[in-house]
C-alpha cells in the first residue's frame, strides 16, 4: 500500500522520522493524499443526503438571497482554481515534463467536489432552513486538514526559493476562498418567504402577550393591508357570485330547453300513435272478414 502511493505522489509517503525533527512536520504524500480525501470523503458520504429536497414534487424554491449568491459565487471561484490546476497539469504533460498521478487526480476530485458543492447550495433553496450542517462540517474539516500543507508551504517558501509558484498562488487562493465560505456558512440565510411567515406569527403572539398584561385598545391592533380588509374582501366575492350566478342560469336554462325538447317529442309521439290507431280502426270496419261475406 506505502509504496503504491509512493509512486502515486513520487515521494515518500510514511515516515515517522519526519515528526523527530526540530522542525517536525507531515510528509508531502500523506498531505496529498489523506489529508485532501478525508474531507472530500465526509462530503460524498453525507452530501447526497442534502440533495432529497430535490426529489419532492409538492416543494417549491424559496427566493434568492444575497448571502446565497455570494455562497455560489465563492464556490465557482473555487471550481475554478481546480480546473486551473488540473490545466497547468496537462499543460505540463504537453511540454513532455510528466507530472504525476496525483497532480491529476487532486484537482479532478476538487472539480467533482465543487460541482457537488453547487448543487447542494441550490437544493437547500427547497427547504426552510437554508443553511446545511453538512456542509458547515465539510469546511471545518477542509481547513483543519489545510493547515499542514498551509504551514509546510510557508517554510518551504521561507528556506529556499518556490519551485512551483501557479500551484503555490492556487493553493492559497483556494484554501482563503474556503475560509471565506466557513465564515459566511456561520450566517443564517433566511429567504424573504419566510421572513413573511416569521411576522405573521410573531405580531398575534406578542398581541396575546400585550393582552395578558393590560385590555387591548383600537391602537394596539396593526394596520391590516389592502388585499384583507373585508371591503376588497367583500368586493371579490361580489364579483365571484356574480359570475357563478350568470354560470348557473345559463345552465338552468339549458335544462329547461332540453326538457321542454324531450316534452315536444313525446307530444308528438302521442299524437302519431292516435292517428295509426284511428286508422286501423277505420280499415277494420271498411273490410269485413271473410266469414260473414261467405255467408
Amino acid at each position: 500500500m506505502s509504496s503504491a502511493l509512493d509512486k502515486f505522489c513520487g515521494s515518500v509517503f510514511w515516515n515517522s522520522s519526519f515528526l523527530a525533527h526540530a522542525d517536525a512536520d507531515l510528509p508531502v504524500c500523506f498531505q496529498q493524499t489523506v489529508l485532501v480525501w478525508i474531507p472530500l470523503g465526509f462530503l460524498w458520504i453525507f452530501g447526497p443526503w442534502q440533495l432529497l429536497p430535490m426529489c419532492k414534487h409538492k416543494t417549491k424554491k424559496s427566493s434568492v438571497t444575497k448571502l446565497y449568491i455570494i455562497k455560489q459565487v465563492l464556490a465557482v471561484l473555487l471550481l475554478l482554481t481546480a480546473v486551473a490546476e488540473l490545466a497547468l497539469t496537462f499543460a505540463e504533460e504537453a511540454r513532455h515534463e510528466h507530472p504525476l498521478p496525483v497532480q491529476y487526480t487532486n484537482p479532478s476530485l476538487y472539480i467533482a467536489t465543487w460541482i457537488l458543492v453547487l448543487v447542494i447550495q441550490d437544493a437547500r433553496r427547497f427547504c426552510m432552513r437554508r443553511d446545511s450542517g453538512i456542509l458547515f462540517i465539510f469546511w471545518i474539516l477542509s481547513l483543519l486538514c489545510g493547515i499542514f500543507p498551509f504551514q509546510s508551504l510557508i517554510r518551504k517558501a521561507l528556506q529556499a526559493p518556490i519551485s512551483d509558484v501557479p500551484r503555490f498562488v492556487l493553493f492559497y487562493i483556494s484554501y482563503g476562498l474556503q475560509l471565506l465560505l466557513f465564515f459566511i456558512s456561520g450566517f443564517s440565510d433566511v429567504a424573504a418567504e419566510a421572513k413573511e411567515i416569521s411576522k405573521k406569527i410573531s405580531v398575534p403572539h406578542s398581541m396575546v402577550i400585550k393582552g395578558y398584561r393590560k385590555p387591548l385598545e383600537m391602537e394596539d391592533l396593526w394596520e391590516l393591508k389592502d388585499k384583507d380588509k373585508i371591503k376588497t374582501i367583500s368586493a371579490a366575492l361580489h364579483k365571484n357570485m356574480k359570475t357563478l350566478l350568470k354560470k348557473a342560469q345559463a345552465e338552468m336554462e339549458k335544462r329547461k330547453r332540453k326538457k321542454k325538447l324531450r316534452e315536444s317529442d313525446l307530444d308528438l309521439g302521442n299524437q302519431m300513435n292516435k292517428a295509426q290507431s284511428q286508422d286501423v280502426l277505420v280499415s277494420l270496419i271498411s273490410f269485413p272478414s271473410p266469414s260473414i261475406s261467405q255467408q
